[in-house]
């Protein structure tokens, strides 16, 4: 579980007031504004001059959020799943996706240790000494159909993968 301050990102843009205003008013650092920008933990003190400053209650400004085990977040309008992306489209519903957002491997790294220019020497966080991207071509071409024949299973019609 998480404490997510969304709430209170809506509640500015609805009251036409920026983060630097909120801080000015309120009194709370802009140190602390920028924790709870990242999620971050704040003090009840925080929250509650931030609260005061807006005229409102907590539930206003913020909520609890949970996360289940298998890294499944949840939210009104998404649904983030962390993990092995061809078993965890096997548990996802027919015409269900409106969006699939990847960067598979691209399988260049064999291609590109053989060029005569040595980028991994250049780069040595270059995927080529990476090896997660020197896969079997036919392994990858395999992988690859498996991926898209999911994709367009649970894409929505008329939506772009």
């Amino acid at each position: 579980m998480h404490f997510s301050y969304n709430k209170l990102w809506k509640l500015l843009i609805d009251k036409g007031m920026k983060k630097k205003q909120l801080s000015r008013l309120s009194g709370v650092s802009s140190a602390s504004i920028a924790k709870l920008g990242k999620g971050g933990n704040v003090t009840t003190e925080v929250l509650l001059k931030i609260c005061k400053a807006l005229d409102c209650d907590i539930s206003d400004i913020m909520e609890v959020k949970k996360v289940s085990e298998n890294g499944i977040q949840s939210g009104e309008k998404y649904k983030l799943i962390k993990g092995d992306c061809l078993l965890s489209m096997r548990s996802i519903p027919d015409n269900s996706v409106d969006l699939i957002l990847t960067d598979p491997p691209y399988n260049i790294g064999k291609f590109m240790q053989n060029r005569q220019a040595n980028l991994n020497r250049m780069r040595q966080n270059f995927f080529v000494g990476a090896g997660w991207d020197n896969g079997d071509y036919t392994e990858w071409i395999k992988n690859m159909s498996l991926f898209f024949k999911e994709s367009h299973r649970v894409l929505k019609r008329k939506e772009l993968c």
